[in-house]
């Protein structure tokens, strides 16, 4: 039976009382704690080694370290992302969209959504190319939620914003 190695990374909010509270708990877990600053928000990565001896990960191991981490943290712990992959592979690349997308996303011209982006509030690109910025579509979902907050929208379910939400 071949044996494998999966990685479960979890993506955190970086907060001094977070940091603190994952590190309070890494050895206990066995987790690796990092500090991330990339470019579209900063996180803390915890990071834990599995070993497969099946060739199926359990799909929930991911989650049920992200719970045992919150019970012995606290409730102000939460996940941003939890992400799976085998320990030899390159981590999958989330989705991502363009400023033009973005425009038909938000139901606005793509050069509405070029202004929009040099707002404070609106997500950095997760990187820049030739042919402009591309940003994650969780960070463009999380914008619209809160812009709508603000506008004084009520949001409900997947409804809110069905053009990024159905994008694969």
């Amino acid at each position: 039976m071949a044996v494998t190695f999966w990685l479960v990374k979890i993506e955190y909010e970086r907060t001094p009382s977070i940091i603190a509270a994952l590190r309070a708990v890494a050895s206990k877990l066995k987790l690796s704690v990092m500090e991330l600053e990339r470019e579209s928000r900063e996180r803390v990565l915890v990071t834990r080694r599995y070993r497969c001896t099946n060739s199926e990960l359990d799909i929930f191991a991911g989650w049920s370290l992200a719970s045992e981490i919150s019970e012995r943290v606290g409730p102000g712990c939460h996940p941003k992302a939890v992400i799976m992959h085998p320990e030899l592979e390159p981590e999958p690349i989330p989705p991502v969209m363009c400023l033009a997308e973005i425009g038909v996303a938000l139901g606005v011209s793509r050069q509405r959504a070029q202004q929009l982006s040099r707002q404070p509030e609106f997500p950095r690109p997760i990187a820049k190319t030739s042919h402009g910025p591309i940003y994650a579509v969780s960070d463009i979902v999380q914008y619209h939620q809160n812009r709508e907050r603000k506008r004084g929208k009520d949001l409900k379910g997947d409804v809110i914003f069905p053009k990024i939400t159905n994008i694969r």
